[in-house]
């Protein structure tokens, strides 16, 4: 049988040393997380409150206030009141939050096609199917 979790960790770190390397990202005002949170806030179906992030990403209630504390002080995030309940914050990403997100996308799309710019378009979408099959078999 073919071992392959050695070929996943070195392209796992070809991709975050291209990363390291990428002016765009390198010089983004956000973290790592925050483009990730931000991201998920942007592309969900639904409005989003503090404990969707902290379920989503499996953070405690301090760190998931501290990230979306932070994002607000950057201004890309605001807190909206939920009409009936004003314990609850929805959190709405801002225009400026949407720039930024753009910039990383495309800086990450960038990075991506380099990384498989030898394969064939069939091929990444063989290698998209093949890892969500792992990653839906090990949530």
């Amino acid at each position: 049988m073919v071992k392959i979790g050695h070929k996943i960790r070195q392209t796992f770190h070809i991709f975050r040393s291209k990363i390291e390397k990428n002016e765009g990202i390198q010089n983004s005002v956000l973290t790592r997380t925050e483009y990730m949170a931000l991201f998920y806030v942007l592309f969900e179906k639904k409005p989003l409150c503090m404990k969707d992030i902290q379920e989503h990403f499996k953070i405690n209630r301090s760190t998931s206030s501290e990230l979306l504390t932070s994002l607000e002080t950057k201004g890309c995030v605001e807190k909206i009141p939920d009409e009936h309940d004003s314990r609850i914050k929805y959190i709405k990403v801002t225009s400026l939050g949407k720039c930024e997100v753009k910039k990383l996308v495309k800086e990450f799309d960038f990075i991506e096609s380099e990384i498989t710019k030898s394969l064939s378009e069939e091929e990444v979408q063989t290698l998209s199917n093949l890892l969500e099959k792992i990653i839906e078999n090990n949530k």
